[in-house]
């Protein structure tokens, strides 16, 4: 699901006052023609429309919808010749297998009693990725061999027809979030009596759950998930952690060196494992396994000086790029994947810091931390809450 357009509140665009509108680059929607419509021998009609702008690896998906007079029945309106139709109810059908071109069998339709505005009925085409979908119309069909084109196309934010969110993995969160915050109280309250060791095992016992979620996630280009996910999560904790850690001559300690190339090849052996293939046309974008791979060519340039020295703009470089990289990454439930990694690094940094926290000053000075990590989490629960509402909705009035 790129740009946070659910209004989720995750990443920068949550710092912006209640009631503001993110900035949003018009490069990254896609743009709809009007539907061409031209007669074709057989008494039919070919409606073609143009899809431009398309978005990096976020190409629209889309679907034809006719609706003809209902007391037509099964007759030629209904376009039974064209493979692929689904009945949504009288005289509404859909077919989601055309693409950008769609062939309306008309035949005699036309002695049929009209339609919409006279007209012996109504296409309707609908392309949608996981930001926005747009609606275009043609009221009938072709008259003659020079083509006809229908009105503007329609555009709004948010994908017309969500994937839908596994109950289990709803449920998962608000156990988390109810566990969380019977521990938090229990810190509060003084009445959590065990040791550091124990307080962050009860943490780690409650958040568990929370990881394992990351299975239930919906696949990524064909790829699993958590597969893909933990190397980014881990290259872009290591860059950050390096970047703090540089000290005045660019040294890094030597336990905090490399750690970041060794994720990277990760995340690009499961890139090159999702690439499409003669029998899987779906697949991960060359690009992106190519942009990946310059990379990590970079990070490995930078680790090789015999001098062990770190140039921390360079470094600051290979952060910023690989940021560059995972936000052209399909969103996953409404949720754009670089503000997941984002809300989960900041969760297990507040996680850390309670721990710490803990260990020096006992389990109530921990508070603090632990409402920040449960403030990411219960973020990304509500994101999950919304987008199974959206999707119930869409899928309600399709």
């Amino acid at each position: 699901m790129l740009v946070g357009v659910v209004c989720l509140g995750l990443g920068p665009a949550s710092a912006n006052s209640r009631g503001s509108k993110p900035a949003v680059s018009e490069s990254f929607f896609f743009r709809v023609s009007p539907i061409e419509a031209v007669a074709v021998p057989g008494s039919a009609t070919e409606y073609t429309v143009r899809v431009t702008n398309i978005p990096f690896a976020d190409a629209p998906y889309a679907r034809w919808y006719l609706k003809v007079p209902a007391s037509t029945g099964r007759s030629p309106c209904a376009n039974v010749r064209l493979f692929g139709g689904e009945r949504l109810g009288p005289g509404r059908y859909v077919w989601k297998n055309r693409g950008r071109s769609f062939i309306w069998y008309h035949g005699d339709c036309a002695e049929a009693r009209p339609g919409l505005a006279g007209s012996p009925g109504t296409l309707r085409v609908v392309l949608e990725n996981d930001s926005e979908h747009c609606s275009a119309t043609f009221k009938g069909w072709s008259k003659g061999q020079a083509s006809d084109h229908g009105p503007a196309a329609v555009c709004v934010l948010g994908g017309y027809l969500p994937f839908s969110v596994p109950r289990q993995l709803l449920r998962l969160y608000a156990s988390v979030n109810n566990k969380l915050s019977a521990l938090i109280q229990r810190v509060r309250s003084g009445s959590f009596r065990g040791s550091p060791e124990d307080f962050g095992h009860a943490i780690d016992a409650v958040l568990q759950p929370q990881r394992d979620a990351f299975k239930l996630f919906l696949p990524v280009w064909g790829c699993r998930f958590d597969g893909l996910f933990e190397p980014v999560l881990k290259a872009k904790s290591a860059l950050e952690a390096q970047l703090a850690n540089v000290d005045g001559g660019g040294r890094l300690p030597a336990t905090a060196r490399g750690t970041d190339t060794g994720d990277m090849t990760a995340i690009l052996d499961d890139l090159r494992a999702c690439t499409p293939t003669a029998t899987r046309p779906i697949g991960v974008p060359a690009a992106v396994v190519a942009a990946v791979g310059a990379l990590k060519a970079r990070a490995d340039a930078l680790r090789a000086r015999d001098d062990r020295k770190i140039d921390k703009a360079k470094l600051q470089l290979i952060s910023e790029r690989l940021d560059t990289i995972v936000k052209g990454f399909p969103a996953v439930f409404g949720i754009p994947y670089a503000d997941l990694v984002t809300r989960v690094i900041a969760e297990n940094a507040a996680i850390a810091a309670a721990k710490q926290a803990a260990r020096s000053r006992g389990a109530e000075a921990a508070t603090p931390a632990l409402e920040r990590a449960a403030g990411h989490e219960r973020i990304i629960g509500r994101a999950l809450r919304k987008e199974a509402k959206r999707a119930a909705k869409a899928k309600a009035t399709a």
